[in-house]
């Protein structure tokens, strides 16, 4: 066959698989004549392959116009396509699909490679089973799969337009994981192309419907003995990270050739003699990230391109990144390190580029900061754009090496040693592309000594940054830059500041996604999406004192800790399953970090909700209502229905004195908090003063007391889960009450650090005696608004309300969510209050000194009566009065003339007239102490009258005479 003849068959052979590719090398002839690339041995062009320039239509994957696909492919690839090609003929196909192709790699691949064969079999795939599922998607596509007949063509089958574009895109991932352009394609990266998995967003698509790789995928597992769901971006994720640490070992492997010398040759400085000082007080970020020992960037695209634009200056060519602490100032550092390590792409998220990764060199459009020239564009506009390069050109060859000052200070002996480290790091950093990081730019003041004025680290370093002999990129917390940078003017005009904000809710779920991977890796355990995102918003919503993303990933590799370390036996024995991080796992360690319960709601926290009412009331009596205006609050807290911008509720509590308002409160942190001590009471009265407003918040800078911190915002940022008490409201100055309109209303508190503390977890209540005097008039019957020549009469709540809108602002008023009315108690309430208070003391005797005490019921009666004698105006008080009285005095006075001793069986009861005969005194009250052990013997104990407000002090018998419920049965009474 003549030359020409054979450069025709080879043009018809290219037509017919509508190649735009070159034609590869003899090596690759024989398999590739195989799968239809060629007809016939005889016709390769020996010595006639020139190259031509050809025009590419540029796809979402962009190609080198000099790349041939077929060049590039492993013998394993040309022999799993050849494989493919035949499984295609023998079901009658007449193009070579993906389903087929990806038949082909699954076999190959798993033939030759046993780690990938393990993976395929973790996640349930397997070759027979692969073929057999590709089959069944193929005839629901309705391809008219049917037998090969004898009159079928024996000869290669045509590549299929999705499995063209299937090639190129492996190319693409090919050549983005080795870090440069001659790249080898393997099945695996046909594996990942096949699943159209994006190695710059670690995802894989979750459409199988449009994906038939997928689609075989899932169809091979649910047929599987497995039987379960295949996972393409998981899949995906651990065989990349497999062909990854391929790469890596082959480099590390063939240094000595010449693709790899002229790659180390970029880096210049990579030397570790020619920089002493950087290596011994340095860590090179560069190094760490070829070898992918960095944790994946994401998110953080606008400020990495913002510091390679400075870094790119010619003189002060130095970036400081200034944020809160946790945003990932360090991981924008970070970025920098991977960007210029050629495995980072760019990308913009703030608007330009329509939101694409990496489509435009930074430096490329020099009348605009962000590349406006292309800003606006559609996504199928911006996908037809070229690749940005890994590294830009400006900082090619450059490394990032982090400088722990902390080492650039030890060691040092004799003055002048600490000056002569610094003068050889600005050495080695000029002399060599080297980027210094400094962490925590702040401490270069005064390291080294010397003071504000003398030679520290900061001014020996300010004349090379000023000329740019070096690059250093800083960060430091805002306030830390304020109070040391901004105050040093020579050294902050050498820095160009760069904010970092912290993330959005949304942007942080991104961010763990992206470094979910390693940290199940180091756990191993694996992380359910609902987890990640619950990760995220259970931390910004609980966790208030830090930042996003930080305070997100530290509860994902809490919750990562946890799930491993809850399993004490053998790991071996456990079913795969055992080890995934749910969303409740994330909920508990939210809730163990910041004391509020957050998980969800089990039967038995259910059941305890449903009887608050029951429980408090067995604390606070008579005030029904009040109970349970509360409970309601903390159950809708609980169901997650209530206004998470607000506190969880706002309540006034009106009423006499020791009606029971405070009491409900301790009953309410006991009950539910666990702890009456979760109570944060602030006692109103010492706040009458206008400059008293310093104390809540915290004194404001320059004054005394200002690292203190306020009252209120430094014990909510401890206990954030806590009932706050302002005990009597209505003596605070005006002032003072006006900072509570923001609490109430927003749920923070800027306090006197400039700290922003939040009151969104807390309940507030507000005591108040305001209304007291029209409460006691209409128990009594009488009528508050006749004075006031009304005819009409007037309930309790409507004449507490008249009274609070006459003397407090309605602006305060407006943000209470609930008015709760103490009405005065009742007799029966009195009683059952009386029976509580002499039960403390019981349980108080029998701890301290084991003594069993009973109380009869005339003394019941005595004590009851008495307390409730003037109960309308005072309340409950006098109650506990008389109980210590009657109660408390007299057996102290018994224990104290040794008629009483540890462990004795008492009886108290009140005397009889004939036996307070002997007594003299009119107001006197005898009581009767009884001691049962070693002998039944009484002792007689005179009671004086109260000097207390609201006692008896005429009538002694008027107490016994007033008119009591009857007193159940119950323990300690008879």
């Amino acid at each position: 066959m003549s030359v020409n003849a054979s450069l025709t068959a080879v043009v018809i052979a290219l037509i017919l698989c509508n190649s735009d590719a070159f034609l590869p090398p003899i090596s690759k002839w024989v398999n590739l004549q195989q799968i239809g690339l060629i007809r016939n041995l005889s016709d390769h062009p020996l010595g006639s392959r020139s190259r031509r320039s050809h025009v590419v239509k540029p796809t979402r994957l962009f190609i080198s116009t000099s790349t041939n696909v077929m060049d590039r492919l492993s013998d394993a690839c040309i022999n799993a396509i050849s494989f493919a090609q035949g499984a295609s003929r023998n079901i009658g196909m007449k193009t070579l699909e993906n389903e087929m192709l990806l038949v082909g790699m699954v076999r190959l691949a798993g033939a030759e490679d046993i780690e990938a064969r393990k993976i395929f079999t973790n996640f349930g795939i397997f070759p027979d089973g692969t073929l057999q599922a590709a089959e069944s998607v193929l005839i629901e596509k309705g391809l008219g799969i049917r037998g090969a007949s004898a009159g079928d063509s024996a000869g290669a089958l045509p590549f299929s337009e999705s499995a063209k574009k299937t090639l190129n895109d492996a190319l693409s991932i090919a050549e983005r994981m080795s870090a440069g352009s001659d790249s080898t394609v393997l099945p695996g990266h046909v594996l990942l192309a096949l699943l159209e998995y994006d190695d710059r967003y670690n995802v894989a698509t979750e459409d199988a419907s449009k994906c038939g790789g997928l689609a075989v995928f899932q169809k091979t597992v649910e047929d599987s003995p497995l039987g379960s769901k295949f996972d393409g971006t998981k899949f995906c994720r651990t065989l990349a990270e497999y062909m990854r640490n391929q790469v890596i070992a082959s480099n590390a492997a063939g240094s000595s050739t010449t693709e790899v010398r002229e790659r180390e040759v970029v880096v210049v400085g990579r030397n570790s003699g020619s920089t002493p000082t950087l290596d011994k007080v340095g860590v090179d970020l560069t190094e760490m990230a070829r070898e992918g020992r960095l944790d994946a960037v994401y998110g953080r695209d606008y400020e990495i391109r913002m510091c390679l634009r400075t870094l790119g200056r010619r003189r002060k060519s130095n970036p400081c990144l200034i944020g809160e602490p946790g945003v990932g100032k360090t991981a924008v550092a970070e970025g920098v390190a991977q960007c210029l390590a050629g495995g980072y792409f760019v990308y913009d998220d703030k608007g330009t580029n329509g939101g694409g990764w990496g489509l435009r060199n930074p430096f490329a459009n020099k009348d605009s900061e962000v590349d406006k020239s292309i800003a606006g564009l559609s996504e199928e506009e911006v996908n037809k754009l070229p690749p940005l390069p890994p590294c830009p050109r400006a900082l090619q060859g450059f490394r990032v090496v982090s400088v722990d000052l902390a080492s650039l200070v030890s060691g040092m002996k004799f003055r002048g040693d600490f000056e002569e480290r610094i003068q050889n790091l600005i050495k080695e950093a000029s002399s060599t592309p080297t980027i210094l990081f400094i962490d925590e730019l702040h401490t270069l003041i005064g390291a080294g000594g010397g003071g504000d004025g003398g030679m520290n680290a900061a001014n020996l370093l300010k004349p090379a940054l000023a000329r740019g002999d070096i690059r250093v990129i800083g960060a430091t917390t805002i306030s830390e830059y304020r109070q040391y940078i901004e105050r040093d003017g020579a050294l902050e005009r050498r820095f160009q500041p760069i904010l970092v904000n912290e993330p959005t809710v949304d942007e942080a779920i991104d961010i763990l996604n992206a470094v979910a991977p390693r940290y199940e890796e180091f756990h191993g355990v694996r992380y359910t999406p609902f987890a990640i995102d619950s990760a995220a918003r259970l931390a910004e919503r609980y966790i208030n004192d830090r930042s996003l993303p930080d305070k997100a990933i530290d509860v994902l590799d809490e919750a990562g800790s946890m799930v491993k370390l809850e399993d004490d036996g053998e790991q071996d024995d456990l079913p795969e399953d055992f080890f995934v991080v749910s969303d409740d796992s994330v909920a508990t360690v939210v809730s163990e970090m910041t004391g509020i319960p957050v998980g969800k709601l089990d039967r038995d926290e259910k059941a305890k909700l449903m009887r608050l009412e029951e429980d408090i009331s067995k604390r606070v009596k008579g005030q029904d209502f009040a109970v349970k205006s509360v409970a309601r609050a903390i159950r809708r807290a609980r169901s997650g229905l209530r206004d998470q911008t607000k506190p969880v509720a706002t309540f006034m509590f009106c009423g006499p004195t020791g009606v029971g308002k405070t009491e409900l409160c301790k009953a309410l942190a006991q009950t539910y908090y666990g702890r009456e001590k979760d109570i944060i009471r602030i006692d109103m009265s010492e706040y009458m003063e206008r400059f008293s407003v310093s104390r809540l918040v915290g004194a404001p800078p320059g004054y005394v007391g200002y690292d203190e911190g306020g009252q209120l915002t430094e014990a909510i940022r401890r206990k954030p889960h806590s009932v706050v008490l302002f005990d009597e409201i209505e003596k605070a100055h005006e002032d003072v009450l006006n900072v509570l309109l923001q609490i109430l209303d927003e749920g923070t508190l800027t306090d006197g650090k400039g700290r922003t503390v939040s009151f969104k977890n807390s309940i507030f209540i507000m005591t108040s005696n305001i209304g007291s005097q029209e409460i006691i008039q209409i128990s009594r019957g009488e009528n508050p608004t006749a004075k006031k020549g009304s005819t009409e009469g007037m309930t309790i709540e409507g004449a507490v309300k008249s009274e609070l809108e006459k003397k407090m602002k309605p602006e305060l008023l407006n943000r209470i969510d609930e008015i709760v009315v103490f009405k005065p108690l009742e007799d029966d309430v009195l009683l059952s209050i009386s029976m509580n208070i002499l039960n403390e003391t019981i349980g108080r005797a029998a701890a301290e000194q084991s003594m069993d005490v009973t109380v009869t019921k005339d003394f019941i009666k005595m004590v009851a009566s008495e307390g409730a004698f003037s109960a309308a105006q005072f309340g409950a008080r006098p109650m506990r009065r008389a109980a210590k009285r009657f109660l408390e005095d007299t057996l102290s006075e018994a224990i104290m003339k040794e008629f009483l001793v540890e462990g004795d069986e008492v009886i108290v009861d009140m005397a009889n007239e004939s036996e307070s005969s002997g007594f003299t005194g009119i107001n006197k009250k005898i009581v009767k102490v009884t001691r049962i052990s070693n002998g039944k013997e009484s002792m007689l104990i005179p009671v004086e009258s109260d000097g207390g407000i609201g006692a008896i002090e005429t009538n002694a018998m008027n107490a016994l005479n007033r008119p009591m419920p009857p007193i159940p049965d119950a323990d300690g009474f008879m």
